[in-house]
């Protein structure tokens, strides 16, 4: 398997952890997300998401990149694209 297939399919099983873990612990309204959080959250890649991270706003409290849930959002709003009717 090629190192991007393989990390690709880590990434994947790391997001599926990440959204049993919330589901369990019931953790789908809070406020503050950490990288895999968000990444579950939002779909997008760790890649993606360092690169963009800057540009949605994170702290970094003890060592942890977390971002606002509101920061996320509206992060994600600004890029929706709705197609027009034909």
């Amino acid at each position: 398997m090629e190192s991007g297939a393989y990390q690709n399919l880590l990434e994947q099983i790391e997001s599926m952890q990440c959204a049993i873990t919330n589901t369990l612990a019931g953790n789908l309204n809070k406020p503050y997300l950490n990288i895999r959080e968000t990444i579950e959250y939002t779909g997008l890649s760790r890649t993606t998401l360092d690169r963009h991270r800057n540009e949605i706003g994170f702290s970094k409290p003890g060592g942890v990149v977390t971002f606002t849930r509101k920061d996320v959002d509206k992060f994600m709003n600004k890029y929706y694209f709705k197609a027009s009717a034909l």
